[in-house]
């Protein structure tokens, strides 16, 4: 019996890693990569931390964190400038753009 449950928990311990190899080739990557369940960074979390550091989202603040999320070269400097000219602390400006792009 001992040899039974053995044999029956190696076919299912087996079983269920080869459903994981196979489920990994075959799961959508939506940014770099990274599975659907791993959301990349947007502009919306530049706004999240602006709003809790105390800013209002104003549309030239959303405009720089769109710029602070895309793939071109400098965006977070670009972000980062961008929100500073609206009044945002150096700071909380880095931190926001930042967070774009992670």
């Amino acid at each position: 019996m001992v040899r039974t449950k053995l044999a029956a928990v190696a076919t299912a311990g087996t079983l269920a890693i080869g459903s994981l190899i196979a489920g990994a080739g075959t799961a959508s990557a939506s940014h770099h990569g990274m599975p659907d369940a791993a959301k990349p960074a947007s502009s919306g979390d530049c706004l999240y931390v602006l709003n809790t550091s105390g800013y209002r989202t104003t549309a030239a603040r959303a405009e720089a964190c769109n710029t602070g999320a895309s793939d071109v070269w400098g965006a977070v400097i670009f972000c980062t400038i961008g929100l500073q000219e609206t009044g945002v602390r150096s700071y909380v400006a880095g931190v926001a753009c930042n967070a774009a792009q992670d």
